[in-house]
């Protein structure tokens, strides 16, 4: 089989392939030049060897046939933000539970302090950007890890640990709370490392990785923690008036502004305390789903039983992994319901509702 490419196909695939191939050696540059950085120099340089390596890795993590095919991942590197960081890394972020390295759970690679090698790891975020994380978040985060450990036993296979042996040579700052915050993990020695290897496990890992978080198993690690206290404390129905104002606005704005909005703040939706529990739920989630929805239910398929005051075909809005069990307020996990299907999936929660309301969420991501 002969296959044809234009010339501007095969630039790309030449671009892609030199990024494939310069992976080896730009994790080599960072294992051998990193130190010098930190030790040497006051403040981080772009120009840096190992500043360069670790991007040229993070172009390499972008193109990855699992991450370049899905519109709900982002990579992002880091080796610390002004001053050098000890252990610099390379995260994958789902956006259906995290949206940068202080939150949820995700794949990432981390370097040893001693750049004697790394880790691929499946952590739980510490949410302590500077600093030993204390004793009792590091008692939070090993409960955490044990809660879920189970489900990620199939990486056994490539190699992976449960084993609390992740060791980044560091004794105190955030590379603690890296160490305790580990689900299962992989070390890579500097002496052999192998592309094929590297690319084989990183797939596993993100479709793991995936499949916890499209069954809702990895939620299980946030269903006891408290995400973000914030504010003074408010009465029900003045979050409710909040949220009604703001969807009025809402309403008037584009779907890409919406996407703007929704991809700017996702996150693990915001609680104060009341007296009863409110999630701070964002508007534009609201909007976004009800308007694709066009009136129709997604679990009965039926159209909205009622108009609402406005005119608007009244729909609910129920979250696929409860916002109460860890669930993020996004609308890949969220799905326009009538009142009667809402209240049965809150009663009910069969299985293979929530199998195909989340498949309804999921769908959302093609119009993106």
């Amino acid at each position: 089989m002969v296959f044809l490419f234009s010339r501007d196909n095969q630039c790309i695939f030449r671009h892609l392939s030199k990024v494939a191939n310069d992976v080896i050696e730009n994790i080599r540059s960072i294992l051998t030049s990193y130190t010098s950085g930190w030790k040497t120099s006051p403040g981080i340089k772009k120009s840096h060897p190992a500043v360069v390596a670790l991007k040229g890795v993070e172009k390499w993590f972008s193109i990855h046939p699992r991450i370049n095919a899905s519109k709900g991942l982002k990579v992002e590197a880091s080796c610390g933000h002004g001053n050098w960081t000890k252990i610099p890394w390379i995260a994958v972020f789902d956006l259906r539970i995290s949206r940068g390295a202080r939150e949820g759970a995700y794949p990432v690679m981390l370097f040893r302090a001693d750049m004697s090698g790394f880790y691929l790891s499946l952590s739980i975020a510490t949410d302590v950007p500077y600093g030993s994380p204390t004793k009792s978040r590091i008692a939070a985060l090993k409960g955490q890890v044990a809660s879920v450990s189970s489900e990620f036993d199939n990486l056994r296979l490539n190699g992976f640990s449960h084993d609390p042996t992740l060791d980044l040579r560091v004794r105190k700052g955030p590379g603690v709370g890296y160490m305790h915050g580990s689900v299962i993990h992989k070390f890579y020695d500097a002496q052999a490392l192998s592309l094929s290897t590297l690319s084989d496990d990183l797939t596993a890992l993100l479709m793991a990785y995936d499949a916890s978080i499209s069954s809702g198993t990895i939620y299980a690690a946030f269903q006891n923690q408290n995400f973000r206290l914030k504010g003074p404390s408010i009465k029900s129905e003045e979050e409710q008036k909040r949220l009604n104002e703001e969807l009025r606005a809402v309403s008037r704005i584009s779907d890409k502004k919406l996407i703007g909005r929704i991809l700017k703040n996702a996150t693990l939706p915001q609680r104060r305390p009341v007296e009863t529990t409110v999630y701070i739920r964002s508007a534009e989630v609201i909007e976004y789903v009800r308007r694709h929805a066009r009136g129709i239910c997604g679990l009965c398929g039926l159209p909205a039983p009622f108009l609402d005051e406005e005119g608007k075909p009244f729909l609910e809005v129920h979250h696929v992994q409860w916002l109460a069990r860890g669930g993020m307020d996004t609308p890949f996990n969220a799905v326009a319901l009538c009142p009667n299907c809402h209240r049965r999936m809150h009663v009910l929660d069969k299985p293979d509702e929530v199998t195909k309301l989340r498949q309804k969420a999921y769908a959302l991501l093609d119009l993106l």
